[in-house]
C-alpha cells in the first residue's frame, strides 16, 4: 500500500516532464537512499523533437533548427470586369425630317386658235362675223379676206397641263414664266390671261397676266412668283379680256384684208423655274437629302478616358422609322469604329416607309476597333442621304420624317486601353487558413523574434494599384493588428508582374502571433491609379490581381514566463493501512542534464476542492536552461542535481488534499536580452527517485 500512495506523488511530479518518454522500470544506480525504503522513479532521456505534436505545418530544416509554415495560393481575387464595365449604351437618337424638295424646270405650250378665240367670245354677232371670215378665207384669191373688231370682251378658257412630274403641290419657292407670241395677221391691243387650277375639287386662281399691244408677229413675256402657291397638274387659261383692232369699218376696201389662215393662233409658252414644293403628289426627283453629323457618347465614368477598344463580341444596332413615301439611301460613316481592316465603319441602308413601325438592324462588330486618338469617349456619326426617284406619284410633304437610334449592345473586349480612373474595390472579408495554436501545444506565452508573413500579389492587369489591407489576429476579446500594411503593386501592362509584401516583427506580427489569436482575419481595399493618371492603362478578359500568402515562423523566439497549470485528483485520507502518521519523511532527488534553452520552474499546491482551500505547497525550484551563444543555440547543457525534503505539514496536505494543483513556469534563456532556438535534437535527461522513512517496524 505504502508504494500505491508514494507513486500518486510520483505521478505529480512527473507531470512537469507529461509529455517525455518515462520507463519506471529503470532504476538509477546514481541515486543515494537510506536503508529505510528506496524508490528508483524514472530514467528519462527525450528530444525536443519528441515533444513536438504531430503537425504538417511544422517543418525540420536540415540543421535540426524548427519553423512552422502555412501557405496558400490564393485567397482572394480582384476580377477585371469589376474595375472597368462597359454597360450597353443608350441609344443616341437623330432625328430629321425629309424637307422640301426641289422640282425640275418644267414647260408646257399652249396653243389657242384665232378661229377658236372667235368661238368662245361673249359677244356672239362677233363670232358669227369671225366664223364668216374664216369660211370666206377658204375660197378668197389669197386668202385675203375683211376681219372684224373685237372690242373688249372675254375669250372663254384653254384646258391645260402643267407638269407630268406632280398631281398637285404647295410650293415655298420658285417662279412661272409666260410667253405670248401673236401669231396672227392682227395686232393684239390686249389680252387678260388668269391661270387656274382645273381639279374637280380645285379651281383656285394660280395668278394673272395682262398684256398690251402684241404686235402681230411678237411676243411679250411676263412672270408670276409661285411662293405659297398651289398648283394642280391640270390648269386652264382664262381669256378675262381680248381686245383686237380688225381690218377696218370698210368692208369694200381689198387693200385693208388681211391674210387669214386656219393656223393664225396666240401661243402660249408656260415655264416653270427653280421650284422648292413642301408637299403635294409627285414623282419624287433623284437629289440628295438632308446630310448632318452627330455625336454618340459612350457613358464611363467622369474620369475614364478610354483610347481605344479592340472588340471581341457586341453589336452595333441602329433602329429606324420613316414617313417618308419613298426609298431613302442613307450613307452612314463612323470615323472612330475601324473594322477588322484598319478602315472606317461604313454602311448604306436603304430606308422605306415604315408605316409608323420601327425596324432595327444589328451588326456585328467581332474584331472591330473603337479609336478615340481624336474624340475623347466619342463616336461621331456622318449620315448623308439620297432621295429615290419614284415612277409614280407619291404623297409628300416636308414635314415626313426619320428617326434614327444608334446604339451598341452586349460588347465584349479583348482588350481597352486608356486611363480608368480612380476605383476602389473592396476585398471581401475573410479568414487566412493558419492555426498557430499550434505553438501554444510546444508551450505558452511565445514571442517569435523572426516571424514572417509574406503577401503574393499577382497582377495580370495593365492597371497600377494601392492595397490598404486590414489583417488582424483575435483571441477572445484580444486583438492584434499588422501594421503599415498599405503598399501599390506595378501596372502589368507588358507582362504579368507579381509582387512579394513582406510583414515582420516591425509590422507587429510578434505580437500578433505571440497573442496566438484563434482568428487570423483579412479585409481592406482595392485602388487603381493610386498617383492618378500617369500612364496608359490596359485590361483584357480574366485578368486581375490575385493574393496568395506565406506564413513562415521560425523557432527563434523568446518565452519571458509561460505558465502552465494542471490538476489531478487525489485521495489518501481514507487509508485503513497507512497514514501520514507512520511516515517518518520524505524526499525526493533529481539530477537533471538539461540541454533545452528553457528554464522550468515547478510548484505543486496540495488543494481541498470542496473549501476551495490550498493547504500547503511543495516548491520544487529551478530546472536550468543552457546557456546559449550569440546565435540563440545551445553552447553545452545544464547539469545539476536536487533534492527536496517534505516537512511534516507538507506530508499531512498531502493525505488531507483531494486534488494536487501543478504550476509550472517556462522561461527561455536570458529572455531580456536574447532569444534562443530550438532545435529537434536538444535532450533533457532526468533521474528521479524517493527516499521514505518509515515509522513501521519491518516485519
Amino acid at each position: 500500500m505504502l508504494n500505491i500512495r508514494n507513486g500518486v506523488l510520483l505521478f505529480s511530479m512527473l507531470s512537469l516532464m507529461s509529455c517525455m518518454e518515462e520507463d519506471l522500470s529503470k532504476i538509477s544506480s546514481t541515486v543515494s537512499v537510506s536503508p529505510d525504503i528506496a524508490i528508483p522513479l524514472v530514467q528519462s532521456t527525450t528530444t525536443l523533437g519528441d515533444l513536438l505534436p504531430d503537425d504538417e505545418n511544422i517543418y525540420i530544416e536540415s540543421d535540426s533548427s524548427i519553423r512552422i509554415s502555412f501557405k496558400s495560393e490564393n485567397i482572394a481575387k480582384v476580377e477585371s470586369d469589376s474595375l472597368l464595365q462597359i454597360e450597353n449604351q443608350a441609344p443616341t437618337q437623330e432625328n430629321f425630317t425629309v424637307g422640301s424638295i426641289n422640282l425640275a424646270d418644267f414647260s408646257q405650250t399652249q396653243t389657242i386658235k384665232l378661229s377658236e378665240l372667235g368661238q368662245n367670245l361673249e359677244d356672239d354677232a362677233i363670232s358669227t362675223q369671225i366664223e364668216d371670215a374664216f369660211n370666206l378665207a377658204e375660197t378668197a384669191p389669197e386668202g385675203k379676206v375683211p376681219f372684224p373688231d373685237i372690242p373688249r370682251q372675254s375669250g372663254g378658257s384653254y384646258d391645260q397641263s402643267s407638269s407630268d412630274e406632280f398631281l398637285n403641290v404647295t410650293m415655298s419657292e420658285g417662279s412661272l414664266s409666260l410667253e405670248v407670241e401673236n401669231n396672227t395677221g392682227l395686232d393684239i391691243d390686249y389680252l387678260e390671261l388668269q391661270l387656274k387650277n382645273n381639279d374637280s375639287n380645285n379651281k383656285s386662281l394660280i395668278g394673272a397676266f395682262e398684256f398690251s399691244n402684241i404686235t402681230q408677229g411678237t411676243s411679250q413675256t411676263q412672270a408670276l412668283s409661285l411662293v405659297n402657291k398651289q398648283m394642280y397638274k391640270d390648269i386652264s387659261f382664262e381669256v378675262v379680256a381680248v381686245e383686237i383692232t380688225g381690218s377696218g369699218p370698210n368692208v369694200l376696201d381689198p387693200s385693208t384684208y388681211i391674210d387669214l389662215k386656219e393656223t393664225d393662233n396666240i401661243l402660249l409658252n408656260i415655264s416653270g423655274s427653280n421650284i422648292t414644293i413642301t408637299q403635294g403628289q409627285v414623282k419624287f426627283p433623284d437629289q440628295t437629302g438632308p446630310s448632318e453629323t452627330f455625336a454618340f457618347d459612350l457613358e464611363f465614368d467622369d474620369d475614364v478616358s478610354i483610347d481605344f477598344i479592340n472588340l471581341s463580341g457586341g453589336a452595333l444596332e441602329y433602329s429606324y422609322e420613316s414617313s417618308v413615301n419613298t426609298t431613302l439611301e442613307l450613307d452612314l460613316e463612323i470615323p472612330q469604329l475601324k473594322d477588322p481592316n484598319g478602315d472606317s465603319f461604313k454602311e448604306v441602308l436603304m430606308i422605306g416607309n415604315t408605316s409608323g413601325n420601327e425596324e432595327t438592324i444589328s451588326i456585328n462588330l467581332d474584331g472591330y476597333q473603337f479609336n478615340f486618338e481624336d474624340t475623347e469617349n466619342q463616336l461621331e456619326i456622318n449620315y448623308a442621304s439620297k432621295i429615290t426617284p419614284t415612277n409614280g406619284y407619291a404623297s409628300f410633304n416636308e414635314n415626313d420624317f426619320v428617326n434614327l437610334s444608334i446604339g451598341v449592345v452586349d460588347l465584349e473586349f479583348s482588350l481597352i486601353e486608356g486611363y480608368f480612373g480612380q476605383i476602389i474595390e473592396t476585398i471581401e472579408p475573410g479568414e487566412l487558413d493558419v492555426d498557430v495554436s499550434l505553438l501554444e501545444d510546444i508551450t505558452s506565452g511565445i514571442k517569435l523574434e523572426t516571424p514572417n508573413l509574406i503577401f503574393t500579389i499577382d497582377n495580370t492587369v495593365g492597371i497600377p494599384f494601392e492595397i490598404d489591407l486590414d489583417l488582424k489576429g483575435t483571441n477572445g476579446a484580444k486583438s492584434e493588428s499588422i501594421t503599415d500594411a498599405l503598399f501599390e503593386v506595378v501596372s502589368a501592362y507588358d507582362e504579368a508582374v507579381s509582387t512579394r509584401v513582406v510583414f515582420n516583427e516591425t509590422n507587429n506580427l510578434s505580437e500578433l502571433i505571440a497573442l496566438a489569436p484563434e482568428i487570423i482575419s483579412y479585409s481592406g481595399s482595392v485602388t487603381s491609379n493610386p498617383d492618378g493618371n500617369t500612364g496608359p492603362n490596359s485590361i483584357s478578359p480574366g485578368t486581375g490581381i490575385s493574393f496568395g500568402f506565406e506564413m513562415d515562423l521560425p523557432l527563434y523566439l523568446r518565452i519571458s514566463e509561460a505558465v502552465t497549470t494542471d490538476t489531478m485528483a487525489i485521495d489518501l485520507s481514507d487509508s485503513d493501512d497507512f497514514t501520514s502518521e507512520d511516515i517518518e519523511a520524505i524526499s525526493c532527488k533529481l539530477n537533471v542534464e538539461n540541454e533545452f534553452p528553457l528554464d522550468l520552474n515547478l510548484m505543486i499546491l496540495f488543494s481541498d476542492s470542496l473549501s476551495g482551500t490550498t493547504l500547503d505547497t511543495l516548491q520544487f525550484g529551478l530546472l536550468q536552461a543552457a546557456e546559449v551563444d550569440e546565435n540563440g543555440k545551445t553552447v553545452a547543457p545544464k547539469v545539476y542535481s536536487l533534492e527536496v525534503d517534505l516537512d511534516s505539514d507538507q506530508i499531512d496536505a498531502l493525505f488531507n488534499a483531494n486534488q494536487i494543483l501543478l504550476d509550472m513556469k517556462v522561461a527561455s534563456y536570458n529572455f531580456e536580452n536574447q532569444a534562443v532556438r530550438l532545435y529537434t535534437d536538444y535532450t533533457i535527461e532526468i533521474e528521479a527517485g524517493l527516499r521514505i522513512k518509515s515509522k513501521i517496524e519491518e516485519q
